[in-house]
């Protein structure tokens, strides 16, 4: 991997995976959800969410939102935050040319898919977090920004674009 493609934070999350497979999600309702947002084209397009939460827990229940990219099943965050009692989103079928359309049709989409989750009477509105890192940590930045009045952001690592926030 060369020096200017590595992304750290993709690297550590990596090497921080099980050797093994870990075993299936158990006790999970898994939601789908068609996002539809305006690109910058003026065309009316459709991405998805994807939404794993634990089952027969108490609603609202809290929801932590991955913007940008998809966080798979195997992730050891997203069975932590499950054990914790949280539902955790993620955009869904994540593909690279998204991270060329960060600061348009990317950032529309995650704008969009937020606030629809914000909406959805399963979800406690007062407890809603952000969590990114590289582009989604960008992401996770803008979006604040964009719908105050989360519970939390973390940033992991984002990129920086200071020349585009300063210029627009």
């Amino acid at each position: 991997m060369s020096a200017e493609k590595m992304d750290i934070s993709k690297v550590l999350a990596v090497l921080a995976q099980p050797k093994e497979a870990p075993a299936p999600l158990e006790k999970v309702e898994r939601l789908r959800l068609e996002i539809s947002y305006i690109t910058k084209d003026e065309k009316i397009d459709t991405r998805t969410v994807r939404v794993v939460m634990p089952q027969e827990t108490l609603q609202p229940i809290p929801l932590i939102y991955v913007p940008h990219y998809e966080m798979g099943e195997d992730a050891l965050e997203l069975r932590d935050y499950l054990a914790k009692g949280w539902a955790v989103a993620c955009p869904s079928e994540f593909t690279d040319n998204y991270n060329g359309k960060l600061t348009d049709d990317d950032l529309v989409f995650n704008n969009a898919a937020l606030y629809t989750l914000r909406h959805r009477p399963a979800f406690d509105t007062n407890r809603i977090i952000l969590v990114g890192g590289s582009a989604g940590g960008y992401m996770t930045m803008m979006l604040n920004g964009l719908q105050l009045g989360l519970c939390a952001s973390i940033a992991n690592g984002p990129i920086t674009n200071t020349y585009f926030n300063l210029q627009y």
